[in-house]
């Protein structure tokens, strides 16, 4: 059998009789004895410096708990206060321990019903109360500025921060946590909490506590470092990281940092118990290191921290190593003399094969990567070992380019294989993939929000289209609006509110429609302005979007008692020029997505702008009915006045009458509606303000002229206007829309003519307009999507 033998051990053989008593006994004897040594002053060293911080530490920690104790004994006589000033008095009092303490981060207290006063039933749900009406103030800093914390909980009185003190009757340090007290993930800090219980004559009446962030702690531990390279932290009771140089490990436990030091030393436990320790950590991840540990107790508090310094054990060995050198260079003496036979024998058992490994590589260095390159030396020798690692990195580069091709071609699931965790090129190539993978992740990712874009354009033109039907009755016009919100959005219920506006002194609005679990709901429902969330909504003139809400807040359900109810409600005024025309109400399974309520709005404004459109038209035609039929009553009177003389003057007196109303009807309407008055010749007779302002002309201008001067442009327009004068003499009421363009701006408006009758014959022509510009340019945006 022959015996592998390495060039290594080649050279040495030559050298091994001379090297040995030099280098050997040197190194042995003095390394040894002074290592030991050296080490063990150290580490006495580390302990002692580990018990003069850990009560530099423990005198920090307590000036915490002091000031909260120091809040407790003025808790504690709160009888010597009037009952009415007491939650005013001690909020004020936190206010300003707060304020004045830059490293408080928040100052809060919770007492038991009806302690410190009794009259929790006059504070329910107030700002500084809960849902009971017990006190439970929260203040906290939001950029320096004291902010009170509204309290948003079901349940109460269940936290550890409430429930251990309450229990124990001591003094508590909770562990850290991370918290957020606007409710904004971004807002979240990790903090801990010194509490105390407030007790009076051995009963329970509440706590008061002050939040600390652990970064008050991090400066100080930072700035330990009694050894050069050492360092220190802070850890809980539970074992967490309070501080620690790598910030990532804040807030985890120390078993996930050294799991087998844990396993073997049980830290966790003793840090419990309040013991002094210290341990050689024996995790392969971390960095072999010598960890002392001190309890630290804060106040009367029964679960003690740990304050601990780490130094790397190559540190405790600097002065070991120091020697170490030195012999070193005793032995380098020695192995200059050898160097001058290692080169004699060198040339034959290493130059000519480091000559073949020489050209190998340089072809590698020109990308030529073949199988070819690889190199046949069977020396069972370091040159040897090198062939090997040659041909190993021939490999590896294949399939690294092979690798790369199928990624080019799209492959990404395609597996490779890393020649070492140091693999510089692998770890590369596996980096790229990642980033076409997040390439394709962006892309999937925009595509949802291009189909969220489509979704919003579809939905505007799908109800453009529905707002131009069915609008001449309100009723089906409402339903018809709310079955298809309802069912666009996919929400679970849905409600259609329109105001009534016919008395000034009591505007309310009328339930329209309603729509849940996909079946149409006769309900009659009237909501005055500013009650309940409908008319708040309607007040305040803005969207209302409630989520979590109690199951007893929706009155509609499926019947089934198994089923949940809808937990979240979105309220959405109908808006045009800040006059709330409607609310529609939409109650959902799932939370409203942002894009989701942006579209709603928009489609209420337009909702919005039809409401208001199709009440101009009702009040319209209503009028001009009334009107109608009062003339009708009156030409009845004027054929009576022919036939009985003795009754003419009285008809006549009723004619005045009738006219003197008629005149009224149309001055009522002049106020809201643009109006033109002309005869059966096209003459403009009346215009009020409101269409004089349309055309850009003054009203006495207008007046005595043709409505042809205005409107009339070219031949087209001609036989138009000829052809709708034709109509409206023979008592057709007719419908145009027409485009104005008044000091460069675009107006549309709606025309509706109306022939007024005396004795089937027409003799005057009412003209109303309607602006019609915001659902036209609605229309357009439409399009252009």
């Amino acid at each position: 059998m022959k015996i592998k033998m390495k060039l290594n051990a080649k050279i040495l053989f030559f050298i091994l009789l001379t090297s040995v008593l030099i280098f050997g006994t040197a190194v042995g004897i003095i390394s040894i004895s002074l290592k030991k040594k050296s080490y063990n002053n150290s580490i006495r060293l580390a302990d002692t410096y580990v018990n003069d911080y850990a009560n530099i530490i423990k005198t920090y920690l307590d000036s915490y708990m002091e000031s909260t104790k120091v809040l407790y004994h003025i808790f504690k006589n709160y009888e010597d206060i009037p009952m009415q000033d007491r939650r005013a008095t001690f909020s004020t009092m936190m206010k300003s321990v707060l304020k004045e303490n830059d490293k408080y981060i928040s100052v809060w207290s919770i007492w038991e019903p009806n302690t410190i006063d009794t009259l929790d039933s006059k504070y329910i749900n107030t700002i500084e109360s809960t849902f009971i009406g017990n006190y439970s103030p929260t203040f906290y800093k939001d950029k320096g500025e004291v902010k009170t914390q509204i309290s948003k909980e079901t349940e109460l009185f269940m936290g550890d921060y409430y429930t251990i003190p309450k229990s124990t009757g001591k003094e508590t340090i909770m562990e850290p946590y991370f918290y957020s007290y606007t409710g904004k993930k971004i807002d979240e800090v990790l903090e801990t909490n010194t509490i105390v219980p407030i007790m009076k004559e051995g009963n329970f009446l509440g706590v008061v506590g002050i939040d600390i962030p652990i970064d008050n702690f991090q400066e100080l531990v930072d700035s330990i470092k009694p050894i050069e390279g050492s360092y220190a932290f802070l850890i809980s009771n539970n074992g967490a990281f309070i501080t620690h140089p790598y910030k990532n490990l804040v807030g985890k436990s120390f078993k996930e940092f050294a799991p087998r030091t844990q396993k073997k030393f049980h830290v966790l436990e003793k840090i419990k118990k309040g013991k002094k320790f210290s341990l050689i950590t024996v995790d392969k991840e971390i960095l072999l290191s010598y960890i002392t540990f001190h309890p630290i107790k804060i106040g009367a508090t029964i679960t003690p921290w740990s304050f601990a310094i780490v130094v790397p054990k190559e540190v405790l060995m600097v002065k070991a190593r120091n020697i170490f050198f030195n012999s070193i260079l005793i032995g380098i003496i020695g192995l200059i003399i050898l160097s001058i036979i290692i080169l004699i024998v060198s040339k034959k058992v290493v130059t000519n094969p480091i000559l073949r490994i020489t050209n190998s590589l340089k072809e590698i260095s020109k990308g030529n990567i073949h199988k070819s390159q690889k190199i046949n030396i069977k020396t069972r020798d370091e040159v040897g070992d090198i062939s090997k690692s040659i041909n190993k990195l021939v490999d590896g580069l294949g399939r690294a380019i092979d690798f790369a091709n199928e990624i080019g071609q799209g492959n990404l699931d395609t597996e490779f294989k890393l020649l070492s965790d140091k693999d510089t090129l692998g770890h590369s190539l596996m980096e790229m993939r990642e980033s076409l993978e997040i390439a394709a992740k962006e892309e999937e990712i925009q595509k949802k929000e291009d189909e969220k874009r489509n979704w919003h354009t579809r939905g505007l033109a799908k109800f453009g289209e529905i707002l131009r039907d069915n609008n001449d009755n309100m009723k089906k016009f409402s339903y018809n609006i709310i079955k298809n919100l309802v069912k666009y959005v996919d929400v679970a219920q849905g409600a259609f509110f329109i105001i009534n506006d016919e008395n000034e002194k009591e505007i309310y609005y009328d339930l329209y429609a309603t729509i849940a679990f996909g079946r149409k709901k006769n309900i009659k429902k009237q909501v005055l302005m500013g009650e309940e969330l409908i008319g708040r909504a309607a007040q305040e003139q803005k969207t209302l979007y409630l989520t979590n809400v109690p199951d007893d807040f929706i009155s509609i359900t499926t019947g089934i008692s198994t089923d949940k109810s809808p937990r979240n409600v979105l309220i959405v005024p109908l808006n045009l020029n800040d006059y709330i025309y409607g609310i529609i109400e939409l109650v959902s399974f799932n939370e409203f997505e942002p894009y989701k309520i942006s579209f709603i709005e928009k489609v209420a404004e337009s909702i919005a702008s039809t409401i208001a459109s199709i009440k101009v038209i009702l009040k319209t035609n209503k009028l001009l009915e009334q009107a109608q039929y009062q003339k009708d009553e009156l030409s009845q009177h004027e054929e009576e006045m022919r036939q009985n003389l003795e009754e003419l003057q009285a008809t006549q007196e009723e004619a005045e009458k009738r006219d003197l109303e008629l005149k009224s009807v149309i001055k009522s309407m002049q106020s809201i509606t643009p109006i033109i008055v002309l005869d059966m010749e096209g003459m403009i007779i009346n215009v009020n303000n409101n269409m004089a302002k349309i055309y850009g002309y003054p009203t006495d201008f207008m007046k005595g002229k043709f409505l042809d001067y205005f409107v009339v442009k070219d031949e087209q327009s001609r036989d138009d206007y000829e052809e709708l004068l034709k109509q409206l003499q023979a008592g057709d009421i007719q419908e145009r829309e027409r485009r104005i363009v008044v000091n460069k701006t675009e107006k549309w408006i709606k025309e509706i003519y109306k022939p007024i009758i005396d004795v089937d014959t027409s003799y005057k022509i009412v003209l109303i307009a309607i602006d019609i510009t915001e659902s036209k340019l609605l229309d357009r945006q439409i399009a252009d999507a």
